[in-house]
């Protein structure tokens, strides 16, 4: 091995051994209150405290049928953090695509989100989106990276996150962990959110039947299940991209859809075969 990745790789391992030992850590890990992100609503930012720059977060679906509201939800935080005309990368495993369709790039304009500073990255294996990840947080120039591996990869351990955690403070870049096709597991993340669909309000105000049957702003049932800042909680937010910030739906306490626990089960399939074939 050459003698400066001996190195690197010393001071790694030096760095993961005194977070397990409870030791100093990269002064981004927790940054002063006046550094972190509002979201935009008022309850979600009191409990959490704003977010973290500079550090790992995850964003979980759910289940599998609710990755699309994860992942627009995973670019809502991307806004966040990219204000600036900085560039911001997009780590995605191949099988990724398959399952969830190619990026489009009027549909990130649509959410606010410039195509033109995004740059994308693709691999075959879980191995290989982690390597180019990790490469892009070492990177200053860029505003955010957004991570996705598909399913329960063996290569996305524990210590894993830590690389991801640690380059992030280390660089001063923004992770965000998209885990559409997978289940929570022990890691470094500060903010972990698992994440489903909730149904948009039509616009009040539209006059023709047309108009009414546009989609209104996204709705997020956002559980924030691990929060190593501040508390946890659970909300229905709604994202204004004009504003590139969060809002409590209008509708929210009259309208508020049955959240996922509370949902009956499906019915089971009637069909042996096509319980098996399912």
């Amino acid at each position: 091995m050459p003698e400066a990745a001996a190195d690197a790789l010393a001071l790694l391992r030096r760095r993961v051994a005194s977070i397990e030992a409870g030791g100093a850590r990269p002064k981004a890990v927790l940054p002063a209150a006046q550094d972190r992100i509002l979201l935009g609503m008022a309850e979600v930012d009191a409990r959490l405290g704003g977010l973290a720059p500079a550090v790992l977060h995850e964003v979980f679906a759910r289940q599998t049928a609710d990755a699309a509201a994860a992942t627009g939800f995973a670019l809502a935080l991307i806004n966040r953090f990219v204000f600036s005309p900085k560039p911001w990368l997009w780590a995605r495993q191949d099988f990724a695509a398959l399952e969830m369709g190619d990026l489009y790039g009027p549909g990130l304009a649509a959410f606010g989100l410039n195509p033109s500073r995004l740059m994308i990255v693709t691999a075959a294996q879980t191995t290989g989106v982690l390597r180019a990840a990790e490469e892009a947080l070492n990177c200053r120039a860029l505003g955010a990276v957004l991570i996705e591996p598909w399913g329960e990869g063996k290569a996305l351990d524990l210590t894993a996150s830590r690389r991801l955690h640690l380059a992030a403070a280390e660089h001063q870049t923004t992770a965000i962990l998209l885990r559409s096709g997978g289940h929570p597991a022990p890691s470094a993340a500060t903010t972990r959110w698992l994440i489903s669909a909730s149904p948009s309000q039509v616009d009040s105000h539209a006059e023709t039947d047309r108009e009414r049957r546009n989609l209104g702003r996204p709705r997020f049932d956002a559980a924030l299940i691990r929060n190593r800042q501040g508390q946890t909680g659970r909300w229905l937010m709604e994202w204004h991209n004009d504003e590139r910030i969060f809002r409590t739906p209008a509708t929210a306490s009259l309208h508020n859809p049955a959240l996922a626990a509370d949902r009956a089960p499906a019915p089971p399939l009637e069909n042996p075969a096509l319980r098996r074939a399912s």
